[in-house]
């Protein structure tokens, strides 16, 4: 139902089948690195291919907003 739904609102669903697929195992994982660092947000953060990782995810997901503006097709002259 949910995937006929978002494909009537043209949404994207792959998005959608990454998040149940992998939701689970990155919760884990941070839970896991919540332990190692003391509960400490800091730790994710503090290394500089941390960083750079966040940076490319931040990118990642803020460049198709901007992008999709920018390379939008002008629209065709209407024709006789």
């Amino acid at each position: 139902m949910l995937g006929y739904v978002m494909r009537k609102l043209d949404m994207p669903t792959v998005p959608v089948i990454l998040g149940i697929l992998l939701g689970n195992a990155m919760e884990d994982n941070l839970r896991r690195a919540m332990v190692l660092s003391n509960g400490d947000w800091t730790f994710l953060f503090s290394s500089p291919i941390a960083v750079e990782l966040w940076i490319a995810a931040g990118l990642g997901f803020l460049a198709p907003m901007f992008l999709r503006r920018v390379l939008k097709k002008p629209a065709l002259p209407p024709t006789i």
